[in-house]
């Protein structure tokens, strides 16, 4: 069956076509791009009419929930592997400002991106990005869309594929306080990336639809990487 799968970067679309492959576990690679081969190709393109023509099968991959874990993958798995370096990365804590100011604008596009995704989408196959390391979920797309249960190399697969992903759930809820937002954030990870300290100014402001101008901080006076007890002190200061 001639498959498209239709993804946006960081939504495990080359993984996705790696278990419709059966790629063997120990080649597969899953970066965000375009690929093709005889039966099966992967796209960011969205133009259903034409698709339509040529597949006989199409398969949207989305978030129902779990929008900032896709918007991690984005910013771990492309953005920092596409503009910059690995020295860059670890000497963040010495440009604090210009490393939040990354983060926090990327957070902002992509889930205005993402929402619009969510919101305009006409594909009637949507496959649950939520549920991409949930072997049962899998195994039942198989079966719906092919016919076949998964195979010990696709389970390999599943599992090779979840070491990968961020082990903790950024749900797109409606939490409002600070203490719940930063439940499943340690002071390790705000240490390690500067992703997690804009993720949760992002998701305090969105959720209690305070704009930047309400601020009374200043990321300009922030020196040193910010921990849960600064997270907490900063949601005072609006």
């Amino acid at each position: 069956m001639k498959t498209l799968v239709v993804f946006r970067e960081g939504h495990g679309g080359r993984f996705l076509q790696s278990v419709i492959q059966d790629t063997e576990a120990s080649q597969a690679r899953y970066r965000m791009e375009d690929w093709c081969s005889y039966d099966y190709k992967g796209t960011h393109d969205l133009d259903l009419e034409k698709q339509q023509k040529e597949y006989d099968l199409i398969l949207r991959i989305l978030p129902r929930h779990n929008i900032y874990n896709a918007i991690y993958n984005i910013f771990t798995k492309k953005t920092l592997l596409e503009e910059f370096s690995q020295f860059e990365l670890a000497d963040w804590k010495q440009h604090i400002a210009f490393w939040y100011d990354k983060c926090f604008y990327l957070i902002d596009e992509y889930y205005t991106h993402i929402q619009q995704d969510i919101q305009n989408n006409q594909y009637p196959n949507v496959v649950n990005f939520d549920k991409l390391t949930d072997e049962d979920y899998l195994d039942l797309l198989m079966q719906q869309y092919y016919n076949v249960g998964l195979t010990d190399n696709q389970r390999k697969l599943i599992k090779n594929y979840s070491r990968l992903q961020l082990l903790i759930t950024l749900a797109d809820d409606d939490q409002t306080e600070m203490t719940e937002i930063i439940e499943h954030i340690t002071d390790q990870m705000l240490y390690d990336n500067p992703w997690f300290f804009a993720y949760c100014i992002f998701k305090f402001e969105k959720n209690n639809s305070l704009p930047e101008s309400a601020r009374s901080w200043s990321i300009n006076n922030i020196f040193e990487p910010p921990t849960r007890k600064k997270l907490l002190e900063i949601a005072t200061q609006y």
